[in-house]
């Protein structure tokens, strides 16, 4: 478990990023708040803005897990599973 938990993880990342920003926009849409910012003078980009930046920290910290831990645990499931798990 400990040796796969990596994986399941990096699996799990993007697609909770994806859900958190749906559901953001959704609740932002259904109580009209996107509405009143755009009529105020904000423009799409300033709304938008600040997910676009914690969905690029999101993709680098997934990228560096990938590239280090995930990469690690994963050898080391393939060599405990090729001497039999003993």
């Amino acid at each position: 478990t400990v040796l796969r938990f990596p994986q399941m993880v990096s699996n799990v990342v993007g697609f909770s990023a994806l859900l958190a920003t749906l559901i953001t926009c959704t609740t932002l849409a259904q109580s009209s708040e996107v509405a009143v910012m755009q009529s105020s003078g904000v423009s799409s980009f300033k709304i938008i803005f600040p997910m676009m930046g914690v969905c690029a920290v999101v993709a680098m910290f997934h990228f560096a897990m990938n590239e280090t831990i995930v990469a690690q645990s994963n050898d080391e499931y393939e060599r405990w599973r090729a001497s039999g798990f003993a």
